[in-house]
């Protein structure tokens, strides 16, 4: 994707998100969108676009419209042409649990830190500048920053601090480094499974009984949790003389999304049940 220019963006769930993927035969009906190899949380790129295109198209007047379909293409059927704006899959980077004595902490784990690292060393051509991980924890230890509690709960799980100090250095605006530990790769891939919340949902007929075959299981992701990902531009995709380049279709797209050319930030709904709260997420853009 050589022809594309990217920029690194982080999402913050502010409210339970739930990306669903449709129903299932497990212990919960409607639970999250997981990656098929890792079983982590994830967003579909599909799903951020058509939320951003959305936001494009709130205001209805020719110039708003111009643009939208510049930047992701028609979807007229008698008029087709493709967009210049490629949205990654957000992965999940700092996932929160809680705590104790910190009410929560993010945890992360060397797996998804390497992961991170190389993400963003391909799409930005360099690595971001995080502290080294000299030995992994074990299942038992965390590391985090030199003074921190030991034990530290996780839910009902005490962890011990490993003499090996190790430090958040992601460079994300609020998120205070004493409350991210990392933990061993089985450690967070049990708590990203099973520390989601899950909500029962029904149906009352008129005599406020529940209606049959209304009662349902619902699965979040629980606000605080963070994921990364990345936006990239190409050239518009046209003859004309005055085609955006990718830096100016970059440029445009911060803008409308921001309000300023670097903006650093936005509020999304991601996800279903906007009507009810869920799904508000903060869109920060880094460089």
């Amino acid at each position: 994707m050589s022809e594309y220019k990217f920029q690194q963006v982080f999402y913050r769930a502010i409210t339970p998100l739930h990306v669903g993927c449709g129903q299932d035969v497990g212990v919960v009906d409607l639970p999250i969108f997981r990656e098929r190899t890792t079983g982590y949380p994830m967003i579909p790129g599909s799903g951020i676009r058509g939320t951003l295109r959305d936001r494009f198209e709130v205001k209805d007047d020719a110039e708003a419209k111009a643009l939208t379909r510049r930047l992701f293409g028609s979807d007229q059927q008698n008029e087709i042409s493709a967009g210049c704006i490629s949205v990654l899959d957000a992965r999940i980077l700092l996932f929160p649990v809680r705590s104790v004595p910190k009410v929560f902490v993010w945890i992360t784990c060397p797996f998804v830190i390497g992961r991170y690292s190389d993400d963003t060393s391909h799409f930005l051509g360099q690595k971001p500048a995080l502290d080294e991980i000299k030995a992994p924890p074990d299942e038992d230890h965390y590391l985090g920053v030199m003074n921190g509690p030991s034990p530290l709960w996780l839910e009902e799980f005490p962890f011990h601090r490993n003499d090996l100090a190790w430090s958040w250095k992601g460079g994300l605006d609020g998120i205070d480094a004493g409350r991210v530990v990392l933990v061993a790769d089985s450690v967070f891939d049990y708590f990203v499974r099973h520390a989601t919340i899950i909500t029962q949902h029904n149906r009352l007929t008129s005599a406020k009984t529940v209606e049959g075959g209304m009662l349902f299981s619902v699965e979040a992701v629980p606000p605080e949790a963070v994921f990364y990902a990345f936006i990239g531009c190409t050239s518009e995709r046209t003859a004309s003389e005055t085609r955006m380049s990718r830096e100016e279709a970059l440029k445009s797209l911060r803008k409308k999304l921001t309000g300023e050319e670097k903006g650093t930030e936005t509020y999304l709904s991601l996800g279903g049940d906007e009507s009810t709260g869920l799904g508000v997420t903060r869109m920060a853009w880094v460089g």
